[in-house]
């Protein structure tokens, strides 16, 4: 790391603790599509995610659930590949909001998963906005204390 000069050793820490601050308008368009594919494929398969989510045998449902489990890793997988080539790691988005989702409206995916990106969207905003008002601070940071609590509180209320 130290081969590098000083302004490629501030992207790297900057991607590694998440930042919106090196991203630009095509960045947009991409994480826009991989949004695009995450809500079709959750909504598209939403009552075999509930099928599979409930406990019972989802092949005796019609679901089948090897196919729907890999199409579904796959889809979102790639997805996350794109947010994080984008944006570096920004953690406890993908932990903290879909279980509160969860908690405000029940397990039905085909509400839980709009809500879902709705939500850590919002999320993102608002901690990306305040990262630049406290000095440009990587909104990693802001997530971290944010999620990190909340994500205590959901592993305590499961005790």
């Amino acid at each position: 790391v130290k081969a590098l000069s000083g302004d490629q050793v501030g992207a790297i820490v900057l991607w590694l603790m998440g930042s919106f601050s090196l991203s630009s308008w095509s960045d947009v368009s991409w994480s826009f599509i991989s949004a695009l594919l995450v809500l079709f494929l959750g909504l598209f398969w939403a009552r075999d995610l509930d099928v599979i989510s409930s406990g019972a045998n989802p092949g005796s449902l019609g679901v089948d659930e090897n196919r729907t489990v890999c199409l579904l890793l796959f889809g979102c997988s790639l997805a996350t590949a794109v947010a994080v080539s984008i944006s570096g790691i920004i953690g406890f988005v993908g932990l903290v909001v879909p279980h509160l989702s969860r908690l405000l409206i029940g397990p039905s995916h085909s509400r839980l998963v709009p809500l879902s990106i709705a939500g850590g969207a919002l999320l993102l905003l608002l901690a990306d906005s305040a990262a630049r008002s406290l000095g440009e601070l990587p909104v990693g940071v802001i997530t971290s204390l944010i999620g990190g609590p909340i994500f205590c509180f959901l592993l305590w209320r499961q005790r």
